[in-house]
C-alpha cells in the first residue's frame, strides 16, 4: 500500500486521501497504517472527511 503525507492534517492510503481535524490525529493514523493491523482502522474512523486522489494533480499519484 502506498501511504504518503499530503499535509499536516491529510494522510493518502493508496487512492484515498484522509482529513483529520488535526496534525496529531493525523499523526497516529499515518504510524498505524504505516505499520498495519487494527488500529489504523480506529483512526481511520476518525477522519473528518475522506476523498478520492486526483491523479493529476495529487502528490503521491499510482506510476501510470
Amino acid at each position: 500500500m502506498l501511504t504518503v503525507r499530503v499535509s499536516p492534517t491529510e494522510v493518502q492510503i493508496d487512492a484515498m486521501v484522509y482529513t483529520f481535524a488535526d496534525a496529531d490525529t493525523a499523526d497516529r493514523f499515518f504510524m498505524a497504517d504505516t505499520r498495519g493491523g487494527a488500529q489504523a482502522i480506529l483512526y481511520e474512523l476518525r477522519a473528518i472527511r475522506s476523498r478520492p486522489i486526483d491523479c493529476d494533480h495529487e502528490l503521491g499519484r499510482f506510476p501510470e
